[in-house]
């Protein structure tokens, strides 16, 4: 039975169970029910046997506690306790020595040599229970906790494992945010840089229009003064082309005659 319960502990902590011990009359499934009322009744060792050591911080883990009280080596106190109310306090000891004395009598059991080798070994083994059971409930004890230790070790570097990767996460999830503000500032800055390409080019645009409207305004203008030349040579052609010999020597005869008429003027004019 020890071993029995040592290994389906092992195994509920191996499947990571959470194992609570409740007492009798507690609303639970109990292994039976009291064949009067019908109610769950827990075995006495439920409370007596299993004692849990609640961590808050880890799971629950089971040790083993003292066995329930017995009388005469072997009989549980309940037996007693729960013949009390209908045979008194002795009782139960005087139908243990009837039933005996009927088995006997009636040689339903029979005292053969086994029987006696029976006493032997019976003899021996309390002997080796006093002498030697909490020796090796502690040893077992010890190699629980040991396999317990170790699978809570592992439980916890498991779980700080898993407690790195959400903690990275996290970090991970600051910086996808952070990212997020590199982006806007980026989108900002590219935007700038657009608005400061646009300016550039506009200006561009402005400083070569301009240009060509001032190669324009000066072609005009070297036009102009071409064409004013032009003019003013064609005119002076069409003049000369005019002008006859003729027309020149009375022109030149006329010169004279008023430089004549000058210069008498002129001597009058000194002798007065």
């Amino acid at each position: 039975m020890l071993y029995f319960n040592r290994t389906t502990l092992i195994w509920r902590k191996l499947k990571c169970y959470p194992i609570i011990v409740r007492c009798a009359g507690s609303d639970i499934n109990c292994p039976g029910k009291d064949p009067v009322d019908h109610k769950p009744v827990c075995p006495p060792w439920h409370a007596a046997c299993l004692k849990q050591l609640e961590d808050p911080n880890g799971p629950s883990k089971q040790v083993r506690g003292t066995p329930p009280s017995v009388r005469l080596g072997f009989l549980p106190e309940s037996w007693f306790k729960f013949m009390e109310p209908k045979t008194g306090v002795s009782g139960t000891y005087v139908l243990i020595l009837v039933m005996a004395n009927y088995l006997i009598s009636k040689e339903i059991f029979v005292m053969e040599h086994e029987y006696y080798s029976g006493l032997s070994l019976l003899v021996m083994v309390v002997f080796v229970y006093k002498k030697f059971s909490q020796r090796f409930a502690d040893a077992l004890d010890k190699k629980v906790d040991e396999v317990v230790d170790d699978w809570e070790k592992s439980r916890q570097e498991e779980v700080d494992c898993y407690t790195d990767i959400v903690k990275t996460a996290q970090e991970d999830i600051s910086m996808a945010e952070a990212h997020e503000m590199l982006t806007e500032a980026k989108k900002e800055n590219v935007i700038l840089q657009l608005e400061a390409a646009f300016r550039e080019r506009s200006m561009l645009a402005y400083s070569t229009v301009k240009g060509r409207l001032d190669y324009q305004a000066k072609l005009h203008e070297a036009e102009s003064r071409i064409h004013q030349r032009w003019m003013i040579e064609w005119v002076l052609n069409q003049v000369h082309a005019a002008i006859t010999p003729q027309f020149q020597k009375e022109a030149l005869e006329s010169a004279i005659a008023n430089l004549n008429v000058l210069a008498d003027n002129q001597g009058k004019e000194e002798k007065k």
